[in-house]
């Protein structure tokens, strides 16, 4: 396992929230929320909801609940050649790439010169990308979220988020904010500790969920038909995605784990759109 710098500074995004309406979804803010229904929600709304006049001994509850209901998930097979799991020294390898790539790596300024993106969404979708480059089948993939008010010496942000993936020790979080993989609880543990009101909220979603307000990956949200000058992300997701098509596993030391994937298979060599659509399909 590397060392590394641990850049607190770039947690997660500073978007601003959108919408100030909260609606009340819930029949006494129901907690063990389906994590396939959260993808087209936003989960500012929700935790809005749900942490209206409770206490942050009240929330710490609703979080513990949460982590119990991933602790208590075992992915079940949905292919013959896929993989339920990965070892943790995969996952730490693949920490290792997403802090080192040229791309995704949280020191990089090219896409977010002034710091006011973050990009934590946009590593979890590199990682979700490799995994599945990899050969881990989707049920076995996660995001996890951390929403609410968090402060870190002089930087004030909204919420966070990071790729969980299935593996020998259960679950483990891929997050370049820290030194290697870590448990859901240890991830849980640090970002509650930066919470300015005591009340931050711990969801876990499908893997295909994009942002906190938003639901699935599409072409639009990522730029992927428009020109760099017009994009937000400044071309961020499109030059990850051309990485992602075009790097073989094996350039990085990873090695696949679906027993019959070649390369014909695999999104190397496609075109962006045929990538696109075998990301899509995967993901259905």
């Amino acid at each position: 396992m590397k060392l590394r710098i641990v850049l607190l500074l770039l947690l997660g995004s500073t978007q601003v929230w959108a919408g100030n309406q909260c609606l009340n979804l819930f029949d006494d803010h129901q907690l063990l929320l389906d994590r396939k229904s959260l993808i087209e929600q936003d989960l500012s709304s929700i935790y809005m909801a749900e942490v209206a006049g409770k206490t942050p001994a009240e929330v710490a509850d609703m979080n513990l609940k949460t982590l119990a209901s991933i602790q208590q998930e075992v992915p079940f097979k949905t292919t013959s050649t896929r993989a339920v799991e990965i070892t943790e020294m995969a996952a730490d390898k693949l920490v290792d790439l997403t802090y080192e790539n040229p791309i995704v790596n949280p020191g990089n300024k090219k896409y977010d010169p002034n710091r006011n993106i973050g990009f934590c969404f946009g590593r979890a979708t590199f990682i979700h990308l490799m995994l599945l480059k990899m050969g881990v089948q989707k049920n076995s993939i996660r995001k996890i979220w951390a929403i609410g008010p968090m402060n870190t010496g002089d930087i004030n942000w909204r919420y966070h988020v990071a790729t969980m993936v299935y593996t020998k020790k259960g679950w483990l979080v891929l997050d370049t904010n820290h030194g290697g993989p870590v448990s859901p609880q240890e991830w849980i543990a640090t970002y509650s500790k930066m919470s300015t009101d005591g009340k931050l909220r711990f969801y876990s979603s499908d893997a295909s969920k994009f942002a906190f307000m938003m639901g699935k990956y599409s072409r639009l949200q990522l730029g992927m038909d428009i020109n760099q000058e017009r994009d937000f992300y400044r071309g961020y997701f499109k030059d990850m995605m051309e990485w992602v098509r075009k790097r073989k596993l094996s350039e990085d030391g990873i090695v696949s784990v679906d027993k019959d994937l070649t390369e014909k298979q695999s999104i190397l060599n496609m075109t962006m759109s045929d990538m696109w659509r075998s990301v899509v399909e995967f993901l259905r």
